[in-house]
């Protein structure tokens, strides 16, 4: 983050702190290999009731990013 960007009110420490760690995390999870494969995507957005929202289409994985 940009030291320059401020907003009145926003505790810019805790949001680098905050999105450090959730980068750090992810990047984690990807170093194990095929993060997919321990944290697949959910789509829960008709859970969330976000407007526009439909089924999600099923999509078929190509044989190369199954997990054996």
């Amino acid at each position: 983050m940009d030291p320059g960007c401020t907003k009145p009110g926003v505790d810019a420490p805790a949001v680098v702190r905050t999105i450090s760690a959730i980068t750090t995390r992810l990047l984690d999870a990807y170093a194990q290999g095929l993060a997919g494969g321990q944290h697949p995507a959910v789509d829960n957005l008709q859970q969330l009731h976000i407007p526009g929202a439909s089924a999600p289409i099923p999509v078929a994985l190509p044989n190369a990013l199954v997990p054996n």
